[in-house]
């Protein structure tokens, strides 16, 4: 259960930081 969860943290973190690479790359 806490692998899975760690799993979907990562995922959701992953995420994250492929919107904020899409609006830095927008912004350039």
């Amino acid at each position: 259960m806490c692998i899975l969860t760690r799993l979907i943290k990562t995922e959701s973190a992953l995420c994250f930081l492929r919107k904020l690479d899409a609006i830095n790359f927008s912004a350039v």
